[in-house]
């Protein structure tokens, strides 16, 4: 009876994550009635310049304005880390309430931390430079190793 019931749950779970609809009737919240892009084109990215394009192909006075609904599937690893060259900024260890940390300051005139030991360090760019990506989008791994490295999004 046991080997049944686990086999029950396995059937279910595959049912439901091999449906070809991603949203479900039961979400709730803020974001319940996103639909990403449900709909849309779907295509497959393996480097940093195609994610870039998928995420928006359109610009307006230098501000994506791609509103095609479009699912983005990342394949392998996509890495933006050297892609954009090297800066130097100081670091700071200061205190905090709960746990120790360490800023980076880009800004000469940052104050956060005065009084504080200051080390000149060099970061990669890409990392302070956030993906832009238009309204409509799904962005989903395809497969284990389905990963962006060394950028985020704003």
């Amino acid at each position: 009876m046991r080997v049944l019931g686990g086999l029950a749950v396995v059937v279910c779970v595959s049912s439901v994550l091999g449906s070809n609809n991603v949203r479900s009737e039961a979400l709730k919240g803020f974001g319940s009635a996103a639909t990403g892009g449900l709909g849309g084109e779907v295509v497959q990215v393996r480097s940093t310049k195609a994610l870039k394009y998928e995420l928006c192909r359109s610009y307006s006075y230098g501000h994506c304005n791609d509103n095609s609904p479009r699912e983005i599937q990342v394949a392998g690893t996509i890495d933006f880390t050297g892609t954009e060259g090297q800066g130097e900024g100081q670091r700071r260890a200061c205190s905090a309430p709960y746990k120790s940390e360490s800023l980076l300051l880009i800004d000469g005139n940052d104050t956060h931390c005065d009084g504080k030991e200051k080390k000149l360090v060099g970061f990669d760019r890409a990392g302070k430079r956030p993906l832009e990506i238009g309204s409509n989008k799904t962005v989903i791994g395809v497969g284990p190793s389905a990963t962006i490295k060394g950028k985020g999004y704003a």
